[in-house]
């Protein structure tokens, strides 16, 4: 299974069972441009998410629990999972999701051994996490695309390795799918891609 960055939000809630003290809840799911659909049902949209819907602080729990807090709340916001940022519009640049990508793909450098580009995703991370501007979002726009350029000693076409010299799959693919969504970031993409890939988590 595959984990990528979905959108959730609660738009109903009727009484159900005895005397109507439990309620029903209805949600929109949303993975991308023209995919919204109406799940009716907690457990449906449990199932929908992950495999094992018993597994303890699971993220979709946690996803589920920030839609409902926003709908009670008179919120129509998004509420992103597996990452639980909460947003208007999940198909406009969202600076949250970019700042969270810049620094997991900064720790993923550092893993493959690109130490200076992690310090650079980091500082760039942070700086828009302070204070992003329309100049400062182009600017960083600009240092993404020429990161990510082609060439000897691109960030591209990298795989990484655990300590006994054999390839990780798991984080290699993580990589490219973070790469993928900061390329779309360089260019003003609106882009819904693949987030973590799927692991097994009681492992």
């Amino acid at each position: 299974m595959t984990y990528r960055e979905r959108w959730i939000r609660a738009i109903a809630r009727k009484p159900k069972g005895l005397f109507g003290r439990g309620h029903e809840w209805t949600y929109a799911l949303m993975d991308g441009p023209g995919t919204e659909r109406r799940m009716i049902g907690t457990r449906v949209l449990l199932d929908e998410l992950v495999e094992d819907t018993k597994f303890p602080g699971n993220d979709a729990y946690h996803a589920l629990s920030l839609a409902q807090k926003a709908f009670l709340a008179g919120s129509k916001n998004w509420v992103g999972y597996p990452s639980g940022s909460e947003v208007a519009d999940p198909l406009a640049t969202n600076l949250e999701a970019v700042t969270l990508d810049m620094l997991a793909f900064s720790t993923l450098l550092r893993v493959y051994g690109r130490a200076g580009a992690g310090q650079r995703y980091q500082d760039m991370a942070m700086e828009l996490r302070t204070e992003a501007t329309e100049e400062s979002v182009e600017a960083a726009r600009a240092e993404v695309a020429e990161s990510l350029r082609g060439g000897a000693g691109s960030l591209n076409d990298v795989v990484i390795h655990k300590r006994d010299a054999t390839p990780d799959a798991y984080l290699s693919q993580w990589y490219d799918a973070l790469r993928g969504r900061l390329r779309a970031f360089s260019v003003g993409g609106k882009h819904c891609g693949d987030d973590a890939p799927g692991r097994d988590r009681k492992s």
